[in-house]
């Protein structure tokens, strides 16, 4: 069986492609895994870490404001 040019050329295509995909599918699981382990380990090296981003979420009713200068203080219900 001998193949021409261009039937050598779309094998190497098809290999190509599908060993990027799989590198990248291979890549994400990694990634994730790693991330998991590390929460489950409560990893402090997760703040300092480049490669996440962490991004702030507060649950607060429309129309509130965020300051991160002011600390919490808890309310309590006086009877």
């Amino acid at each position: 069986m001998k193949l021409g040019f261009a039937e050598l050329l779309t094998w190497f295509a098809a290999i190509g492609t599908i060993a990027i995909i799989g590198y990248l599918i291979g890549k994400n699981l990694l990634t994730r895994w790693r991330l998991g382990y590390r929460l489950e380990n409560l990893d402090e090296g997760l703040r300092d870490d480049a490669s996440l981003k962490i991004e702030v979420i507060t649950s607060a009713p429309q129309g509130s404001e965020f300051s991160t200068s002011v600390p919490a203080i808890l309310l309590e219900e006086s009877e």
